[in-house]
């Protein structure tokens, strides 16, 4: 009896955990990923010396590579601490369908958009 006790309360457990699984991704797209972002600038803000805020912008480009389309993010944090983020165009279909080797000639245009719409002013940009 204990036993069969034992497999009703392991096969709950399990069908709960296949519940919530199936639960989890009921949230509107784009709210965690939009979070996850947020979070990542932060976490660059905080890393960023406060020298180096003072003297000029600091920038930050985040690859969001979905399994649908891959998009960059650029984030600026100016001489006050003001946060600001620009986004750039999306590229089709997302990185997980190209072949590895395949993958810096996917993401160049990506790049390309960035630098030629100055989301990254020509100043700040490495040579």
């Amino acid at each position: 009896n204990k036993q069969q006790t034992n497999n009703k309360q392991t096969k709950q457990t399990t069908n709960y955990k296949q519940q919530t699984t199936h639960t989890h991704n009921t949230q509107p797209p784009g709210q965690p990923r939009a979070m996850t972002t947020l979070a990542l600038a932060l976490l660059l803000a905080a890393a960023a010396p406060p020298t180096a805020l003072a003297a000029r912008p600091t920038y930050a480009i985040v690859c969001d590579a979905g399994s649908t389309g891959t998009r960059l993010y650029v984030y600026s944090i100016d001489e006050d601490g003001k946060l600001s983020s620009k986004t750039g165009k999306k590229q089709k279909p997302g990185l997980s369908k190209i072949e590895p080797e395949d993958a810096a000639e996917y993401l160049l245009p990506l790049f390309k958009d960035v630098k030629e719409n100055e989301y990254v002013p020509q100043e700040h940009q490495a040579e």
